[in-house]
């Protein structure tokens, strides 16, 4: 007799990010295709923790050979939930969360958001499965205002914590000894051009003569981290300076220093809850999507601003090109910073063409990159019915 697989997700809360949004569109994804699933949300304190425990069935019945646990960056690690099977969504490069895979148990599959973060999984040598799963986006707004109406020009979401400054890059890496100030330089001056992080480093190293193995585990993620905050900080500075003459909404924490004059033509909200985020993309004619460390996969925020009727100006990636084309249904940042501004500005003042390009970016979201078909990817890897 086969039984239909029983999806439990878990993960914690948290007000200022997407994280618990992602898996409550996968619940909502899971019941769109019938499926029972549940979906448990852990308070800081513990609070909701009793409860999903509760829901677990025995560990060796049948239930729990078709009960699988869905979770966020390998989190969820209790010894309650080790026999089960479960999909962990990492959803940011691997490096990042680096002790939490390593502690994943051989039955887990690791589902990473970028084509690019194979190649450092697979360099770990990891006995678990792994599978290409990039974010995705709730069902499509059904009333979204035209953008003509929108009162909000153009709307960024991100941080800007760290320096975009090479000399500030280096003044870090002082004490650091040699090659590694060299390798870690090189490897972010390759990720800002588009190389893939762990790529960059290879390349990086190689001209150095350094074997990885000789920089080890913890200082390979020393490296990718310096060189991925660095480079995405670049390049985050290198498009909001050259804006000028565009109002641009800013949401998100920043760095003190992080502009040398604060552009005027820039209103900063500081860090806002993510709720808070999806009612300004409401009102948004444009979200802008600054990211260049995801080469080959997506941002949330692409997909979250198509469902609320955006028009998107992005990065260049090939997943993006693989569905959406330049000019029609998405918008790609110019290679040149001092054409920007402009181009920027020549979308702003034909709205038509934005409406057109929201409408036919719609047509091909709703039925490729939703929550839902997220979730029949998991569906998939899990085995879609169990025994």
């Amino acid at each position: 007799m086969r039984t239909t697989l029983r999806p439990i997700l878990v993960t914690n809360t948290s007000a200022n990010y997407s994280n618990q949004h992602m898996l409550m569109g996968l619940h909502r994804g899971f019941q769109a295709l019938g499926y029972n699933s549940q979906l448990h949300l852990i308070e800081q304190d513990g609070a909701g923790l009793e409860n999903f425990l509760a829901t677990l069935p025995p560990p060796d019945s049948r239930e729990a050979g078709n009960t699988f646990i869905v979770d966020l960056n390998a989190r969820m690690r209790l010894p309650q939930t080790e026999t089960f099977k479960k999909f962990s969504f990492i959803t940011d490069h691997p490096f990042a969360l680096l002790e939490q895979i390593l502690a994943c148990p051989p039955n887990n599959v690791l589902g990473y958001v970028d084509r690019s973060h194979r190649a450092f999984l697979d360099a770990l040598q990891l006995p678990q499965r792994r599978l290409f799963f990039p974010h995705g986006g709730p069902p499509p707004e059904p009333n979204r205002m035209p953008i003509k109406e929108r009162k909000i020009d153009a709307f960024f979401v991100g941080r800007l914590d760290h320096s975009p400054r090479l000399k500030d890059l280096k003044e870090g890496l002082k004490k650091s000894p040699d090659p590694i100030p060299r390798i870690i330089q090189e490897t972010a001056e390759r990720a800002l051009t588009g190389t893939p992080l762990f790529e960059a480093l290879i390349l990086a190293s190689r001209d150095a003569q350094v074997e990885l193995k000789d920089i080890g585990l913890p200082g390979i993620q020393n490296c990718l981290s310096i060189a991925s905050n660095w480079a995405e900080a670049r390049r985050r500075h290198d498009i909001l300076t050259n804006l000028d003459g565009v109002k641009i909404t800013l949401a998100g924490s920043i760095r003190h220093d992080f502009f040398d004059k604060t552009p005027p033509n820039i209103e900063f909200l500081g860090p806002i809850p993510f709720v808070e985020a999806q009612s300004r993309i409401r009102q948004a004619k444009l979200l802008l999507n600054i990211v260049g460390v995801f080469p080959d996969g997506s941002h949330e925020r692409i997909w979250y601003g198509m469902a609320n009727g955006c028009a998107v100006l992005t990065d260049r990636g090939k997943l993006i090109n693989e569905d959406f084309t330049d000019g029609e249904n998405i918008f790609c940042w110019p290679e040149d910073h001092k054409k920007m501004s402009a181009f920027l500005g020549d979308l702003l003042e034909t709205p038509s063409k934005l409406e057109n390009a929201v409408n036919s970016a719609i047509s091909i979201y709703r039925v490729k990159h939703t929550w839902t078909q997220r979730a029949e990817t998991i569906l998939t890897a899990m085995g879609k019915t169990g025994e």
